[in-house]
């Protein structure tokens, strides 16, 4: 079956593999954060990837498709942006007041007029508010005495990439629309092209030896996005998936093989096991969906942890960090996020108004 006919309704495992994808960015993060030195996470010294990496490249692949259905779904890109905006800005808004006016003031080696008044403060607030020229990680006086200093919320380096791919896609949008008849298909052109080049950068990056991690996001963002344009091409079978699962242990042996390998495979992977036929599974959509404020509270969330228990070990670390940030999760979920996207019905007929 292609995965246009698996497309209908709700009965996919998205939400439950987000979910486990930001569960593995918080594993990753608590051998990072418990001693100071990330190259401790196991899968490292391996694969030269973490866990976390592993995740955020799922999360960029989901994200991809997901964003791309829904651009094409409404044809429309300010109601397109407005729902973007809806479900990223009010829950990452609500983590950064928390941030800033009570964990900051709480905790920091400042006095708090000092605080207030510090250029760094004010930094944190606008560029993660904005997502504008990067994300900023330090608040002054918070968390100096951590086994991993100073940062308070490094997960969020990845939200500005989000949002430029979501830019990207509708650059995408927008050229397409010039050729006025043809539109959807020079959408897919477009967005396959995009795949290939943050392909190629990415090997390039690899071989290397720089540091950028934006190709590979691209990369993984573009290809869940050319997964969603082929929709009615691509067979999902449980034969290819076993093979490329075969071809992941063999190359296994070999860091590059199994970055190379493991980068081909990782978007089919990940939409088959979405469309898997496991009905018992399905029953967790009715939960709601908690991975973004895992995500978002994860980080901030294990260095107070950290900062109250010096010393903790990896594993307490983790067992402590995933309870709490649970928590945290599903208050944003149910009092922050699902009342914002309620508002996607009023926002989206504000925008086809009659003019």
């Amino acid at each position: 079956m292609t995965i246009e006919d698996r497309m209908g309704g709700r009965d996919n495992h998205f939400n439950l593999i987000r979910f486990l994808a930001a569960l593995a960015v918080l594993v990753t993060h608590s051998f990072a954060l418990s001693s100071g030195h990330p190259e401790n996470e196991p899968l490292w010294t391996t694969y030269g990837m973490t866990l976390g990496s592993i995740a955020v490249d799922v999360f960029f692949v989901t994200s991809g498709f997901l964003v791309c259905n829904s651009l094409v779904s409404r044809q429309n890109l300010l109601e397109f942006a407005a729902a973007r905006a809806l479900r990223i800005l009010p829950a990452l808004w609500v983590v950064l007041a928390i941030t800033v006016v009570l964990v900051g003031p709480a905790l920091t080696t400042l006095t708090l007029g000092d605080f207030a008044r510090s250029h760094e403060t004010w930094r944190y607030i606008i560029k993660n508010a904005t997502m504008f020229g990067g994300m900023e990680y330090t608040l002054p006086g918070l968390f100096e005495h951590n086994a991993y200093p100073r940062a308070v919320n490094g997960s969020l380096w990845t939200m500005t990439s989000e949002v430029r791919m979501y830019a990207c896609l509708c650059a995408c949008w927008w050229l397409a629309s010039l050729m006025l008849k043809r539109r959807g298909a020079w959408m897919g052109r477009l967005i396959v092209l995009g795949c290939v080049v943050s392909a190629a950068l990415t090997v390039h990056t690899r071989l290397t030896g720089g540091g950028e991690q934006w190709p590979r996001l691209a990369f993984a963002f573009f290809t869940g996005s050319s997964f969603y344009v082929l929709r009615d091409e691509i067979n999902l079978s449980g034969v290819t998936a076993c093979v490329l699962a075969l071809a992941l242990t063999i190359a296994s042996v070999h860091r590059d093989a199994f970055y190379f390998v493991y980068s081909a495979a990782v978007g089919y992977l990940v939409l088959f096991a979405a469309y898997g036929r496991a009905t018992p599974l399905l029953a967790f959509n009715r939960l709601g969906d908690y991975s973004y404020g895992l995500y978002i509270y994860g980080f901030l969330v294990q260095q107070l942890v950290v900062h109250a228990v010096p010393g903790i070990g990896t594993g307490a670390l983790m067992a402590a960090s995933i309870a709490a940030t649970l928590v945290c999760a599903i208050a944003s979920w149910h009092l922050v996020e699902k009342p914002a996207l309620s508002q996607k019905a009023w926002v989206s007929a504000w925008v086809n108004r009659p003019r």
